[in-house]
């Protein structure tokens, strides 16, 4: 299905004219949000933002993300929010543990080896910055 500006209800047009930072935003208007910014926004996240760092997600204290009106308990909002959240993000994050698992049953993880035959430590700084590498 395309999404032509006929594709899209009234509900997910602004219903108001609507003034931002100086700027209107005429009634009608289709609006998305920016998921990629919000999910690395420096005020949220800290000056690193922009870095891959699952650790910054470890913290069991760490507070809801407010985005809005709603609170984000993931600390991210790559699933969406609100009333267009995705239905399936918690299959999905079942999934993501179920494949972890099955990957760790399945492959032998081995550090390289050096010209001596001993495992040498993992280069971390030798690693690439965005994405996954199999």
């Amino acid at each position: 299905m395309h999404c032509t500006p006929t594709s899209f209800t009234n509900l997910d047009r602004n219903t108001q004219d609507v003034w931002y930072d100086d700027k209107l935003i005429p009634q009608g208007t289709v609006l998305l949000p920016n998921v990629w910014g919000i999910n690395h926004d420096p005020e949220i996240f800290g000056p690193d933002a922009h870095l891959f760092n699952p650790a910054r997600h470890l913290d069991i204290n760490t507070e809801e993300i407010e985005i809005g009106s709603s609170y984000i308990k993931e600390g991210h909002v790559t699933f969406g929010f609100g009333r267009r959240v995705c239905l399936g993000k918690h299959f999905a994050n079942k999934m993501i543990l179920v494949n972890i698992v099955l990957l760790l049953w399945a492959a032998d993880i081995d550090g390289e080896h050096g010209s001596d035959g001993k495992v040498v430590g993992v280069d971390v700084d030798g690693c690439m910055d965005e994405g996954v590498l199999v």
